[in-house]
């Protein structure tokens, strides 16, 4: 076979390239990532003192029954994670139960989004760990966001309202909070402003307490999924979002405006339209290659 004979089989591998690469270009920029806390501790409402667990391998929400409520206090690194400019589309906080107290039915746990900052500390509560132990310095317990220079402004930790739920079941189940995106995307906006949330139980009723694993725990420690997308840019020859078209420029009058609208007048072809064009390339140029492969 001679060269003039090879051309056109290298032509249709060039189609069938950039058939390939069109194809996967019209897809939407839409990603997923999983987060691990950058810290976390618990706050023990005990008899006057002032507990916590930073460093220790669990975390307590709800009402132990005997003791007053535990409170745990959790955060993400969202803008070290996320590029700027994206938008949040969900966000759900999964967390392990470990614990549960004798006879104990589902629970509702809530995250409330913190408005001052804290330390985690190194104290370990060990096992159970549902006491806590003297806090350390700069550590948080329930009067002070750092252990024993900066108080709380409220006994408890500083939060708004919840921002989202959910049900934690007995030893083994996952707690999963949802409702978390407007969250994520407020901190992913401003990181100035991320202080994490505050995890709270039934605090009304008697042994509604859970313990959860912590980052600290060797396994299933909390783990944060945001589903996110990033604007649509034109002229960047991927049709992304609300785009009606975009061929790579922002030119006005080759028939997809600089605003990536279809101009008055134009026929473009769909998605799908440019789909089966681009098959039936593909096809064709598989059936030149095996044709001229068995001649």
């Amino acid at each position: 076979m001679n060269r003039l004979e090879r051309r056109p089989v290298t032509l249709v591998g060039a189609l069938w390239l950039v058939g390939c690469l069109v194809l996967a270009a019209t897809a939407v920029s839409a990603d997923t990532v999983q987060l691990v806390p950058t810290k976390d501790n618990s706050m023990y409402q005990n008899f006057g003192g002032c507990e916590a667990n930073g460093g220790g391998a669990f975390i307590f929400a709800g009402n132990s029954g005997c003791c007053g409520p535990r409170r745990a206090l959790i955060a993400f690194d969202i803008a070290g994670a996320i590029p700027a400019g994206a938008s949040i589309d969900s966000a759900t906080l999964d967390l392990t139960v470990n614990m549960n107290p004798p006879g104990a039915t589902d629970t509702t746990i809530s995250a409330h989004p913190l408005s001052t900052d804290w330390g985690e500390g190194t104290t370990d509560a060990g096992t159970p760990g549902g006491f806590g132990v003297p806090a350390g310095a700069g550590e948080a317990c329930w009067d002070f966001a750092f252990f024993n220079t900066g108080a709380w402004a409220t006994p408890g930790g500083d939060f708004g309202a919840a921002s989202g739920s959910g049900t934690a079941g007995n030893t083994g189940s996952v707690t999963s909070i949802t409702g978390l995106g407007g969250d994520v995307q407020g901190w992913l906006d401003n990181p100035a402003g991320n202080f994490g949330w505050a995890l709270l139980g039934d605090e009304a009723g008697n042994n509604t307490a859970r313990r959860f694993a912590s980052r600290e725990a060797a396994t299933s420690g909390p783990v944060l999924t945001v589903e996110f997308s990033m604007p649509a840019v034109c002229g960047n020859g991927v049709r992304e979002g609300d785009e009606q078209c975009d061929d790579g420029n922002t030119t006005a009058g080759d028939g997809c405006s600089p605003t990536c609208t279809i101009e008055p007048g134009t026929a473009i072809p769909t998605v799908g339209e440019w789909g089966l064009i681009l098959l039936s390339v593909m096809l064709l140029g598989m059936g030149v290659l095996v044709f001229r492969r068995s001649v």
